[in-house]
């Protein structure tokens, strides 16, 4: 099961890129903070996802 960490973190980075590509098309409209602060809470995310411990099944036979 995917954790709810990397699907905000991938969420996020979207986020940040599509902040990048609207402030480059309209640089009047949009500026760079939206693009940092985005892309800080995606490393957040991430951190916290590879934070997690995997929950390990054992399997006996």
């Amino acid at each position: 099961m995917t954790s709810p960490n990397l699907i905000l973190s991938l969420v996020m980075l979207f986020v940040c890129v599509s902040f990048l590509l609207l402030s480059i098309l309209l640089p009047s409209a949009v500026q760079i903070g939206p693009f940092i602060a985005s892309l800080f809470i995606s490393l957040f995310f991430y951190k916290r996802y590879k934070k997690e411990k995997p929950e390990v099944e054992i399997q006996e036979d």
